[in-house]
């Protein structure tokens, strides 16, 4: 369940109070991104994980959550976080606190792919297919599953087309 910090802290612990018995995976961002001390409050006070870090920019944004257990899924996106560099700085984090990392999509998933699949605390990848038409090697989902990309390179490839029909100029 996804709030898109858009409900406040007595509207969070309303709703994910009650998150259990539909066998909710994760509550993603239910108040204000940068809210630690009410994400750690609202995860005292409900069983159901929180996600959050797709709107987070740097290391230490991420360690303040996850000292004050306010994150149970680290959700870091490349494109904000300072690259794979800053994702892998986050999965590091996630590692060594044994948190679940799974990078938020944002629109370059499929650079984000590699890291997936190369760190030990990566388990799963957001997978928005809104934006897949506008690359020349769009990341592919099989069963539930990412394939493996099988060329060399991030995958962040713009078709001319879509560069056109956007009306983006190079």
């Amino acid at each position: 369940v996804d709030a898109n910090a858009k409900w406040d802290l007595p509207t969070a612990i309303q709703y994910g109070s009650r998150f259990p018995e539909f066998d909710v995976t994760w509550f993603e961002e239910p108040i204000w991104h940068d809210d630690v001390q009410g994400h750690a409050h609202l995860a005292s006070r409900i069983t159901t994980p929180l996600a959050l870090g797709e709107l987070l920019y740097n290391l230490d944004s991420f360690r303040e959550f996850v000292v004050s257990g306010g994150v149970h899924f680290l959700q870091p996106d490349a494109t904000r976080c300072g690259g794979i560099t800053g994702l892998w700085e986050v999965a590091d984090l996630g590692l060594s606190y044994n948190l679940p990392v799974s990078p938020h999509h944002g629109d370059m998933m499929q650079a984000q792919l590699h890291a997936v699949i190369a760190h030990p605390a990566c388990n799963q990848l957001e997978f928005i297919p809104w934006t897949l038409h506008c690359f020349e090697e769009p990341s592919n989902v099989k069963d539930g599953r990412y394939l493996t990309p099988e060329v060399p390179g991030a995958g962040t490839t713009l078709k001319e087309e879509a560069l056109e029909k956007y009306g983006v100029r190079l």
